[in-house]
């Protein structure tokens, strides 16, 4: 919807509902439409396949408003059989799966998809986790706001929630790890990042949780998984940068000084990596080599002697965001 312009709150036609399905890649579209009359609800899904661009029949369920989870999974049952995706699930299996949030809290949640205000959106998030405090769905959105806006100390609590639930579990991981580094419990980082490293090659786990191991003083672990990140992407600078750190640490002068001119000629603006190549030079005692990267990149003195009052390993970088898509990792769900 956001990539076709359409605001969040939008009412959709079908034509648009057909194009936003589209633009998703999905294989189907369901559609449909609700009537209420007093105390009753019902519910009218049809599925539009993408591929052959047909539809199917209508599938229909109807009660009074208090059963609407009920009708929920009737009309989601209808659905997985109408299209073959219930595979060797039982219909008492899958009634095991009815929504267990009350319809006040749902609201709650659903409400804060409909709006673009963050104040707004976190205030309706709030009061549906207060309402029910099982959903990991609004715990998911409620911490990835806070830590977005750099609140590690209330994002955490809603995170370590929502990560209880699998589709939840990697990115969430991710977050509590980088939010755990920020406040300096490296040691619970690794704890939190290293189960997820084993789960894909993305750099951004790899080069939080070599950090992680960097802070903790585990320098060759913190070696071995920066690596892995450099192999993912070689030029990146925060990387080159953390690789060169733990060089330094380890006492590999040459290695790190080796690692800190690539990374300059790579990424010349970077006012970090120029920094740490300064200090490198500095150490060896070629202050005018050191000088003249500082004036060149114009690093304020007073940043220079602020960085040097803190230890070196607080000059390590994190990724704040992990690129990867938000796709479920299905097989891990069935599984659990």
């Amino acid at each position: 919807m956001e990539s076709l312009g359409f605001p969040p709150d939008a009412r959709l036609s079908q034509g648009s509902m057909i194009r936003a399905a589209q633009e998703a890649k999905a294989d189907y579209a369901l559609l449909g439409h609700y009537k209420t009359e007093g105390n009753s609800i019902g519910l009218s899904v049809r599925i539009f396949d993408l591929h052959t661009l047909k539809y199917g029949g209508t599938m229909s369920a109807g009660g009074p408003l208090s059963a609407l989870p009920q009708m929920e999974n009737e009309l989601a049952w209808l659905i997985l059989s109408n299209t073959g995706l219930r595979e060797s699930l039982s219909r008492s299996q899958f009634k095991a799966r009815m929504r267990k949030i009350p319809d006040s809290a749902f609201k709650l949640y659903i409400q804060s998809l409909r709006s673009s205000n963050k104040s707004e959106i976190r205030g309706l998030l709030k009061s549906a986790v207060e309402t029910f405090k099982d959903f990991p769905e609004a715990h998911w959105r409620l911490g990835g706001l806070y830590f977005h806006e750099g609140n590690c100390k209330n994002a955490l609590p809603h995170l370590k929630s929502a990560v209880k639930t699998p589709y939840f579990r990697s990115k969430g991981a991710f977050m509590m790890g980088t939010c755990l580094l920020q406040m300096g419990a490296s040691g619970e980082a690794v704890r939190v990042l290293a189960p997820i490293k084993e789960k894909g090659h993305s750099i951004e786990v790899f080069n939080n949780l070599g950090v992680a191991y960097l802070r903790s003083g585990e320098y060759t672990l913190a070696l071995k998984v920066l690596q892995e990140a450099s192999a993912v992407d070689p030029m990146n600078p925060v990387v080159f940068l953390n690789l060169a750190l733990t060089r330094h640490l380890m006492g590999d002068e040459a290695g790190a000084m080796y690692t800190a001119e690539e990374a300059t000629k790579a990424n010349p603006g970077d006012r970090m990596l120029n920094f740490f190549h300064g200090f490198l030079l500095q150490n060896r005692g070629k202050s005018d080599a050191a000088s003249e990267i500082s004036s060149r990149t114009q690093i304020p003195r007073t940043d220079i002697e602020k960085l040097l009052l803190e230890p070196p390993q607080s000059w390590s970088l994190l990724f704040q965001d992990w690129a990867q898509s938000d796709a479920p990792n299905w097989a891990e769900i069935w599984m659990d």
